[in-house]
């Protein structure tokens, strides 16, 4: 006998119900939403332990009179591109992490093309270490 013949479920089913659709039942994602882009973030050696722990949070710049800026995650979307000019070419750990591209923002004090700054934090189960140069 199948389940659903049982004397006692007969009467909880309603031959009148009709199915709906799953749709109804779950919000419609975008697929473009789903597209996501490699990012490459330079960082001194020295916050390694803080990064493993609490990942990459976005910190703000407000003394100095050339840039200031809210807080926000550097990256770059290009390896060679990777902002070792900012940080330093030695003692660094270039992390790497996947990210949706609608978190990006064009860094408009960068020269290069492919510099980009985020908004949101990246938890630090998302990152991989590269290298320590």
């Amino acid at each position: 006998m199948v389940l659903g013949q049982l004397p006692a479920l007969q009467k909880l089913i309603n031959p009148k119900t009709k199915v709906t659709s799953f749709k109804r039942l779950s919000k419609h994602l975008k697929l473009s939403k789903l597209e996501v882009v490699q990012l490459f973030h330079v960082s001194p050696v020295k916050n390694r332990t803080s990064i493993r722990s609490c990942g990459l949070v976005p910190k703000s710049k407000t003394e100095g009179l050339l840039i200031t800026y809210e807080p926000r995650v550097f990256v770059s979307s290009v390896y060679e591109e990777a902002a070792f000019e900012y940080v330093s070419f030695e003692e660094v750990d270039v992390w790497s992490f996947y990210m949706p591209k609608q978190y990006l923002y064009v860094d408009e004090f960068s020269n290069y093309g492919n510099h980009y700054y985020m908004k949101v934090a990246v938890p630090w189960y998302r990152l991989t270490l590269l290298e320590t140069r």
